[in-house]
């Protein structure tokens, strides 16, 4: 087994795999998809800032892969999001330095309390090009 750290954008990325005839690659973007606040756009507390990350696979079928991404600082994680891509499976960690491992205990379901966000996934097929995971922080 081979595990490949990247962090890319602030976004950080693991895929655990075998090296043997595999030539996976995958790109990542995080950019932030759009800011609310009632009918304003202004970043203040109570604001709603959704991040919007596209991956691609652009090699050959990826296994086990993680995209993890920490919950910035005096903000607080919004359960509201919608659109991302299907077959992830969505986790949270709780604590600042969490096991980022694939079958990392650190990581729940419970959406309360949250410091990072894990997107997990068994399989990434190389047809799946520019799909979007997103992650919503309210501001404090």
């Amino acid at each position: 087994m081979f595990l490949l750290k990247l962090k890319v954008l602030g976004i950080f990325i693991f895929c655990f795999t075998s090296i043997v005839y595999s030539a996976w690659e995958l790109s990542l973007s995080k950019t932030v998809e759009k800011v609310e606040v009632g009918n304003t756009n202004l970043v203040i507390p109570g604001a709603l800032i959704t991040y919007k990350i596209i991956y691609s696979n652009l090699g050959d079928e990826a296994s086990n892969v993680i995209i993890y991404d920490k919950i910035p600082d005096n903000t607080s994680y919004y359960t509201n999001y919608s659109g991302t891509a299907s077959g992830w499976i969505v986790e949270f960690a709780h604590i600042n330095s969490p096991n980022q491992a694939y079958g990392s205990s650190d990581y729940d379901i419970t959406n309360t309390n949250v410091t990072w966000v894990r997107f997990r996934k068994e399989i990434v097929t190389v047809s799946e090009s520019n799909l979007s995971l997103y992650v919503g922080v309210i501001i404090n």
